[in-house]
């Protein structure tokens, strides 16, 4: 296993620490989503506008300051994990482990979108509408109704992803590249 290696170097050193570091904060970034889908917007539905208003401004901060540090854990300890195998770039673009970590990255920018929106515009414009007009408020509970349900979507599938990660075998190992070899 990585670390446990006699010469492993720095990055061999920190990958076990960086991976349970990256399973946490994983989750608990995905559990702050996974609560808003579940929990919170059905009780939204029960609550009068300002009540509404309310928690949805103090739940969505209070998330907002634990993504902002669990999100570069994420990306950073995952990336150290990675990085610790000692890919190549052939062995990230040619075996199926690799392209795997590609497209995983690639969703999670894309997840960035929904969350972007939800950290720059729900957020302070709640706020702003703390005294402010029913349809306003109405309006960007909508928004961010319809923002975190695409959020907790985008998330399953990088879940869907990372399930697959775990039945292939890492982008160095000899066998990743014997199944992409062409028949001789």
């Amino acid at each position: 296993p990585l670390g446990e290696e006699p010469t492993a170097g720095v990055l061999q050193a920190l990958a076990p620490a960086s991976n349970l570091l990256h399973l946490y904060a994983t989750a608990t970034w995905i559990g702050g989503i996974l609560y808003f889908v579940v929990i919170l917007l059905p009780v939204l539905r029960g609550l009068v506008d300002n009540s509404r208003g309310a928690l949805l401004r103090e739940t969505i901060t209070r998330f907002s300051q634990l993504a902002l540090v669990t999100v570069p854990l994420v990306a950073l300890s995952g990336t150290i994990v990675y990085l610790a195998e000692q890919p190549s770039v052939e062995s990230t673009l040619n075996t199926g482990y690799g392209r795997e970590v590609l497209i995983k990255v690639g969703l999670l920018f894309v997840l960035m979108i929904p969350a972007s929106y939800n950290l720059r515009k729900v957020g302070p414009r709640l706020v702003k509408l703390r005294a402010k007009a029913h349809p306003a408020l109405l309006a960007l509970a909508g928004g961010f109704r319809r923002s975190i349900r695409w959020e907790a979507l985008l998330v399953s599938v990088v879940l869907v992803f990372s399930a697959l990660l775990t039945l292939s075998a890492p982008a160095t190992d000899p066998p990743a590249y014997a199944i992409n070899a062409p028949p001789t």
